[in-house]
Protein backbone atom coordinates (compact mmCIF):
# COMPACT_ATOMS: atom_id res chain seq x y z
CA UNK A 1 0.00 0.00 0.00
CA UNK A 2 1.16 3.56 -0.55
CA UNK A 3 1.37 6.31 2.04
CA UNK A 4 0.15 9.88 2.28
CA UNK A 5 3.12 12.00 3.36
CA UNK A 6 2.55 15.20 5.28
CA UNK A 7 5.57 17.43 5.67
CA UNK A 8 6.56 21.04 6.22
CA UNK A 9 8.51 23.15 8.65
CA UNK A 10 7.47 22.94 12.31
CA UNK A 11 4.31 24.89 13.09
CA UNK A 12 2.65 24.56 9.68
CA UNK A 13 -0.08 22.15 10.84
CA UNK A 14 1.20 18.70 9.88
CA UNK A 15 -0.18 16.86 12.90
CA UNK A 16 -3.58 18.56 12.69
CA UNK A 17 -3.93 17.61 9.03
CA UNK A 18 -2.67 14.05 9.47
CA UNK A 19 -5.06 13.39 12.35
CA UNK A 20 -7.94 15.03 10.49
CA UNK A 21 -7.43 12.85 7.39
CA UNK A 22 -7.08 9.74 9.56
CA UNK A 23 -10.26 10.75 11.40
CA UNK A 24 -12.07 10.79 8.06
CA UNK A 25 -10.98 7.20 7.43
CA UNK A 26 -8.48 8.08 4.70
CA UNK A 27 -5.66 6.15 6.37
CA UNK A 28 -3.95 5.27 9.61
CA UNK A 29 -2.15 8.08 11.45
CA UNK A 30 1.58 7.49 11.98
CA UNK A 31 3.41 9.74 14.44
CA UNK A 32 7.03 9.58 13.31
CA UNK A 33 8.25 11.63 16.29
CA UNK A 34 6.85 9.05 18.71
CA UNK A 35 8.38 6.15 16.79
CA UNK A 36 11.79 7.86 16.65
CA UNK A 37 11.70 8.25 20.45
CA UNK A 38 10.85 4.55 20.82
CA UNK A 39 13.30 3.15 18.26
CA UNK A 40 16.77 4.28 19.28
CA UNK A 41 18.39 3.04 16.03
CA UNK A 42 16.61 5.91 14.24
CA UNK A 43 18.48 8.41 16.41
CA UNK A 44 21.94 9.75 15.54
CA UNK A 45 22.42 11.68 18.77
CA UNK A 46 21.20 14.74 20.61
CA UNK A 47 21.90 18.37 19.72
CA UNK A 48 22.45 20.19 23.02
CA UNK A 49 22.49 23.59 21.34
CA UNK A 50 19.08 23.11 19.72
CA UNK A 51 17.71 20.85 22.46
CA UNK A 52 16.53 18.25 19.96
CA UNK A 53 17.19 14.73 18.74
CA UNK A 54 19.34 14.25 15.66
CA UNK A 55 17.60 11.79 13.39
CA UNK A 56 19.39 9.39 11.08
CA UNK A 57 17.46 10.38 7.95
CA UNK A 58 18.66 7.45 5.81
CA UNK A 59 17.76 4.90 8.49
CA UNK A 60 14.41 6.63 9.02
CA UNK A 61 13.61 6.47 5.31
CA UNK A 62 14.73 2.83 5.09
CA UNK A 63 12.62 1.86 8.11
CA UNK A 64 9.45 3.63 6.96
CA UNK A 65 9.81 2.50 3.36
CA UNK A 66 9.72 -1.06 4.69
CA UNK A 67 6.75 -0.32 6.98
CA UNK A 68 4.83 1.29 4.10
CA UNK A 69 5.59 -1.58 1.68
CA UNK A 70 4.29 -4.17 4.13
CA UNK A 71 1.19 -2.24 5.22
CA UNK A 72 -2.19 -3.43 4.02
CA UNK A 73 -3.68 -0.01 4.69
CA UNK A 74 -2.85 3.53 3.65
CA UNK A 75 -0.58 5.17 6.20
CA UNK A 76 -0.66 8.91 6.85
CA UNK A 77 2.90 9.83 7.75
CA UNK A 78 3.24 12.97 9.91
CA UNK A 79 6.82 14.27 9.94
CA UNK A 80 8.96 17.19 8.91
CA UNK A 81 11.12 14.46 7.30
CA UNK A 82 8.41 12.41 5.58
CA UNK A 83 9.43 13.76 2.18
CA UNK A 84 12.64 11.72 2.54
CA UNK A 85 10.62 8.51 2.09
CA UNK A 86 10.68 6.89 -1.33
CA UNK A 87 8.35 8.43 -3.90
CA UNK A 88 7.57 4.89 -5.03
CA UNK A 89 5.82 4.29 -1.71
CA UNK A 90 3.75 7.48 -1.64
CA UNK A 91 0.44 8.51 -3.17
CA UNK A 92 1.08 12.19 -2.51
CA UNK A 93 3.32 14.43 -0.48
CA UNK A 94 1.50 17.36 1.09
CA UNK A 95 3.93 20.19 1.80
CA UNK A 96 2.35 22.54 4.33
CA UNK A 97 3.45 26.16 4.24
CA UNK A 98 2.92 29.17 6.46
CA UNK A 99 3.78 32.85 6.06
CA UNK A 100 6.99 33.43 8.06
CA UNK A 101 5.41 36.23 10.12
CA UNK A 102 2.64 33.90 11.30
CA UNK A 103 5.04 30.97 11.61
CA UNK A 104 7.24 33.00 13.94
CA UNK A 105 4.24 33.61 16.22
CA UNK A 106 3.37 29.91 16.23
CA UNK A 107 6.93 28.83 17.06
CA UNK A 108 7.27 31.46 19.81
CA UNK A 109 4.02 30.18 21.31
CA UNK A 110 5.61 26.71 21.37
CA UNK A 111 8.58 28.24 23.19
CA UNK A 112 11.12 27.34 20.51
CA UNK A 113 14.65 28.64 21.04
CA UNK A 114 15.46 31.78 19.00
CA UNK A 115 18.06 29.94 16.91
CA UNK A 116 15.57 27.18 16.09
CA UNK A 117 12.92 29.75 15.15
CA UNK A 118 15.38 31.56 12.88
CA UNK A 119 16.46 28.32 11.18
CA UNK A 120 12.87 27.27 10.56
CA UNK A 121 11.88 30.70 9.23
CA UNK A 122 14.82 30.63 6.83
CA UNK A 123 13.87 27.13 5.66
CA UNK A 124 10.29 28.28 5.08
CA UNK A 125 11.36 31.40 3.16
CA UNK A 126 13.72 29.37 0.94
CA UNK A 127 11.22 26.59 0.15
CA UNK A 128 13.64 24.00 1.57
CA UNK A 129 11.04 21.28 2.24
CA UNK A 130 9.33 21.80 -1.12
CA UNK A 131 12.63 21.60 -3.00
CA UNK A 132 13.64 18.44 -1.14
CA UNK A 133 10.26 16.80 -1.82
CA UNK A 134 10.60 17.60 -5.52
CA UNK A 135 14.21 16.37 -5.59
CA UNK A 136 12.92 13.10 -4.12
CA UNK A 137 10.45 12.91 -7.05
CA UNK A 138 7.26 13.05 -5.01
CA UNK A 139 3.88 14.01 -6.41
CA UNK A 140 3.56 17.24 -4.43
CA UNK A 141 0.71 19.45 -3.38
CA UNK A 142 1.45 22.63 -1.40
CA UNK A 143 -1.08 24.03 1.03
CA UNK A 144 -0.77 27.48 2.58
CA UNK A 145 -2.08 27.07 6.13
CA UNK A 146 -1.45 30.68 7.20
CA UNK A 147 -5.08 31.78 7.47
CA UNK A 148 -6.88 28.44 7.11
CA UNK A 149 -8.69 26.53 9.78
CA UNK A 150 -7.94 22.81 9.89
CA UNK A 151 -11.30 22.03 8.24
CA UNK A 152 -10.33 24.06 5.15
CA UNK A 153 -6.88 22.50 4.95
CA UNK A 154 -8.34 19.02 5.38
CA UNK A 155 -11.00 19.58 2.68
CA UNK A 156 -8.32 20.75 0.24
CA UNK A 157 -6.15 17.71 0.96
CA UNK A 158 -9.14 15.37 0.67
CA UNK A 159 -10.05 16.80 -2.76
CA UNK A 160 -6.50 16.17 -3.97
CA UNK A 161 -6.51 12.62 -2.55
CA UNK A 162 -9.84 11.88 -4.25
CA UNK A 163 -8.48 13.46 -7.45
CA UNK A 164 -11.23 16.08 -7.57
CA UNK A 165 -8.48 18.73 -7.67
CA UNK A 166 -5.13 18.37 -9.38
CA UNK A 167 -2.05 18.43 -7.14
CA UNK A 168 -0.06 21.65 -7.57
CA UNK A 169 2.87 23.55 -6.16
CA UNK A 170 4.95 26.63 -6.88
CA UNK A 171 2.39 29.34 -6.17
CA UNK A 172 3.58 30.13 -2.65
CA UNK A 173 6.41 32.66 -2.42
CA UNK A 174 7.53 34.39 0.75
CA UNK A 175 10.57 36.18 -0.66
Amino acid sequence: MKAVLITGTPGTGKTLLAKSLAGKGLGIYVDVKKIVHEKKFLQAGYDEKRKSLIINEQELARYFNSVIKHSRKTLIIDSLLSHHMSHENSKICFVLRCNPKELKKRLKKRKYLKQKIDENLEAEKLDVVLVEALENKHRVHEIDTTHKKIDETSREAEKVLKKKVKASYGKIRWM
